[in-house]
């Protein structure tokens, strides 16, 4: 019996013991993240709380608005599964107005992508072309998309920096190969030199302003793409 009350006695002490190195963790990763020279004049934050008991394990600034960041996606897919469940499945339909294809659909955003093998483009184009033969179409003059969207296609807050890159590819009722495309940059001979845009990167453009430089080999991309929706005029720098 006094082994057992001796077990359960410490059982409290034991269990404040691990919460308690729990939150020390969590300070002490905090604080070398918000070290980093990346983030030193920054601001973030991190809000943990226990998903059982809804107890806070951990608070730093979870009461100031900041611009979400691509961790946000998290709560976004989450909410997605909980709500539409886990059979969902996103639906793009075609069909022929005299002679004409038209495409109608429903937001799916891996539409065309290449990360899967039955989303890729070669393989939607097979399907549909086996599609158009089986209703016995043998040509098609035009192809064209319908939608109910409202001409706001940009969401309120969203920074202007990030409105033409790839994180920032605004999702439409119809997404092609995830909303994004490729610039493709020709270096120059040394550091400083202009790094060319390749023209066969620019067919959907009709303008762009290149202010990019050659980097130091190994730097990598450091290019933004700056544009107003809706315009087909790009500012890279």
């Amino acid at each position: 019996m006094k082994k057992l009350f001796l077990i359960a006695a410490f059982l409290p002490i034991i269990t404040g013991l691990y919460a308690q190195t729990i939150q020390q963790k969590l300070q002490k990763a905090f604080q070398q993240f918000e070290a980093d020279p990346q983030v030193r004049h920054a601001i973030s934050s991190l809000y943990v709380i226990d998903a059982k008991t809804g107890k806070v394990i951990f608070d730093k600034n979870s009461q100031v608005g900041l611009a979400p960041a691509s961790t946000q996606k998290i709560i976004t897919a989450t909410t997605a599964f909980e709500l539409l469940g886990k059979g969902y499945r996103y639906k793009t339909s075609f069909k022929i107005f005299n002679g004409e294809l038209g495409v109608l659909g429903s937001g799916d955003p891996t539409f065309g992508s290449w990360r899967f093998e039955n989303t890729r483009d070669t393989f939607l184009f097979k399907e549909i072309i086996t599609g158009i033969k089986k209703a016995s179409i043998k040509q098609v003059r035009n192809i064209f998309t319908w939608d109910n969207e409202s001409s706001k296609k940009i969401p309120s807050g969203w920074i202007y920096e990030d409105l033409a890159n790839y994180y920032g590819s605004a999702p439409f009722n119809i997404n092609w190969h995830e909303n994004q495309y490729d610039i493709v940059f020709i270096p120059g001979q040394r550091v400083g030199d202009e790094a060319r845009v390749d023209t066969a990167s620019t067919i959907f453009w009709n303008y762009i302003t290149n202010e990019c430089k050659t980097g130091p080999l190994g730097s990598g991309d450091n290019a933004y793409i700056y544009y107003i929706p809706g315009e087909r005029r790009v500012l890279v720098q």
